[in-house]
Parts: structure tokens; sequence; C-alpha cells
């Protein structure tokens, strides 16, 4: 059944009555750009970044893009369509001379920016509006070159690829610890100017904040509360944030996972090797029940917090990434089959499930599931 059906199929099962954003949503394509254990207010950054910040790079935005939150796990999806229209834009303007050289020169320049402000914002306890917009905007000038050098490794020649490939994972490199430290000091922050509690900070977003520090409103405990269940926001590119509650994104999980049902995972192969063990899905890497030696690491994304149980781990399986990705970087230093963009794995695959991971291939086989 393709979208367009998929789409008409769960409208009938509803009585015509969808709600109209849900419906577009099902109209669409998504791939999984990034997963892990974040906080809402974080990815709230991006999802408006996605729609906005690009066009100061390169002219043009993304038109939509989405962020759900389930189970602790926050994840960004867009467009597959529009994604691929980007990746080919910033691989066109790759291929112009010393545009590799300046997008690298800005992500160093503002990943330092980034990470000076949050070590002298470090200490301090108390925070006034001008530290948010100060944290705001050294990372909202941070995103763009980032994204377009983590993503045009996907669309470039071959040429292309072997003349910056170097550069551009030391660009990937070289920013990651700035993902973490931006998300604890963003929940110092807002913590600080809301007194609201860390846990339920996490739920807010980037526009309620701001409109709280405009207008002196806030979002009610009740309604945070009511997120922690599950929810997802509709991103544009006028600015525009829609709600999704947990009964929505229900209704669209269906559409963004697919069939959970299957002995197979598809995804692209980011070092070839083929592994067999015991699949451990991990969407906290300080927060697990067991790891061995040789098992499979399956999660949404890696992060430099992964690295202990990557180099104990026989492959890596990501729903998320590409080749410039945290887990793709790590597995050609380590040598470790891994396959990454599987949009799926963390939702089929279930801890304790015996895989073979063919990353000749890029398929993750089930051999025998849990009980």
């Amino acid at each position: 059944m393709n979208q367009a059906e998929r789409t008409k199929t769960k409208s009938k099962l509803l009585g015509n009555k969808m709600n109209k954003n849900i419906s577009e949503i099902l109209k669409k394509d998504w791939i999984k750009n990034w997963s892990g254990n974040w906080s809402l207010l974080f990815a709230s950054f991006y999802g408006d970044n996605y729609s906005k910040g690009l066009k100061t790079l390169v002219g043009k935005g993304f038109d939509n893009n989405l962020i759900t939150s389930e189970n602790g796990v926050r994840s960004n999806y867009l467009p597959q369509n529009e994604l691929d229209n980007l990746g080919q834009l910033f691989a066109e303007q790759i291929a112009k001379e010393g545009v590799a050289e300046e997008w690298a020169r800005l992500v160093f320049e503002r990943t330092d920016k980034v990470m000076a402000l949050i070590s002298k914002m470090d200490k301090k306890d108390i925070f006034d509006k001008e530290d948010y917009s100060l944290l705001r905007d050294a990372y909202e000038e941070h995103v763009p070159p980032n994204f377009a050098i983590k993503k045009v490794a996907d669309y470039l020649s071959a040429d292309l690829m072997e003349k910056y490939m170097e550069l551009f994972s030391k660009v990937r490199v070289y920013t990651e610890p700035v993902y973490g430290e931006i998300s604890r000091m963003l929940a110092k922050v807002v913590g600080s100017l809301t007194n609201i509690s860390p846990e339920l900070v996490s739920f807010i977003t980037k526009k309620e904040i701001e409109k709280f520090l405009d207008k002196g409103k806030i979002i009610s405990i009740k309604d945070l509360e009511e997120r922690k269940k599950g929810c997802a926001f509709l991103f544009d590119s006028n600015g525009e944030v829609t709600y999704l509650s947990q009964s929505d994104l229900i209704e669209i999980n269906d559409t963004l996972i697919g069939k959970r049902d299957v002995l197979e995972i598809k995804g692209q192969i980011a070092y070839k090797g083929v592994a067999k063990g015991v699949v451990r899905i991990i969407s906290d890497p300080f927060n697990y029940k067991i790891f061995n030696e040789g098992d499979v690491l399956v999660t949404g994304m890696t992060r430099p917090e992964y690295l202990a149980l990557m180099q104990k781990s026989g492959a890596f399986v990501t729903d998320a990434g590409g080749l410039l990705s945290h887990a793709a970087i790590v597995a050609r230093e380590l040598k470790k089959p891994c396959i990454i963009g599987t949009k799926i794995a963390t939702k089929v695959l279930k801890d304790g499930d015996l895989v073979e991971v063919d990353a000749e291939k890029g398929i993750v086989t089930i051999l025998k599931k849990v009980k």
C-alpha cells in the first residue's frame, strides 16, 4: 500500500474526522533525522531552526519538520523529498571553490563561541532574559553550517567525498560536545527563569519560554504533565508550531514507523562487516541494565557518551544518521560493522533478540526473538 492509499484508509477508519495536520503528515514520506534522550526543550530549538535557520546559509529551509516525544525519547523527522532537495543544494555549494573550508571554519568558530559562553554561564546560579537570548542566538548560529556539513556527505560525488571527508569528519568530531552541553545549559537557564522542576522544564518548548519572557505567561504544570505521556510538534517555515497530543501521535506512528512485525530491517552501511550478537537497546548511555562484550548496540543515534558501550559492542545499528553521523565515524575508527538510518530498529528489535548485522548488505536479521 502506498502513502496516498494509507492516508485514505486511515481517514476512512477515523470516519473522515482526522485532524487536518495529521492528514498532511500522513501524506509525506518522512525520514528520521535524529533520535535520543534529549529534552523536548532542546529538541524544539532544532524544529524551529530547520525551518528558518538554514535560510541564512543557503536561502532555503524545510517547509515542515516534526518532533515526537514518547517513552523518554525525542525524535526529529524530515520530509525525504525536502531533505533530498536541500542535500543536492548543499552539494552544489560544496562544489564551489572555498565553500567547504568556509563552512568548516564557521562550525569551528561557532562551536568555540557556544562552549565559551556555556563555560562563563556555568559560574552563575541565577539567570536573566539576556542570558537566555545570548545562549539561543549562539546556538542558532551554530546549527546551519553544522547541519549542512553533516548531511552533505550523503549527496557528494565520489571525488568531492574523497577530497573533503577528512575535513568534515574533523568538524563533526569537534562539534559533538556542543549537543550535550547546550541541552544541559538550556535546562539550567530555563529552570532558573521559570522555577519549574527540572523534569517538567524538559517539556517546555522554545516558543513557550520566549512567550513567557515576553509576556510573563507560562504553560500550566497540568499540560506539561500531559506531555510526558507522549506528544508531537509540527514546525513550519512560517514559524508556526502545532501541538499534537498523545492520541494524535498514536495515529501518525503507523506512518512514521510502519510494520513492526518483521524479521529483517535495512539501512545504510557505515562500515562493512558481519556480526552476530544479542540486541541491547540503549536510549540513555548512563542508565541501562546490562551490556556484555559483543552485544549489538541499537539506539536512535550515538553521541560521545556512548563510546564505552561502542568499544564493547560487536556492531552498531541506529535509527537515524548518515555517513558523517557519530556512529558512522566511530565505526570506521573502531572497524566495527555498522548500519545506520534504519528508521525503525529501536521499534522493531527487542532487548535480548539475537540478530545478525550484515553490514556487507545493509541488513539486520532477527535470528531468534526474545520471549
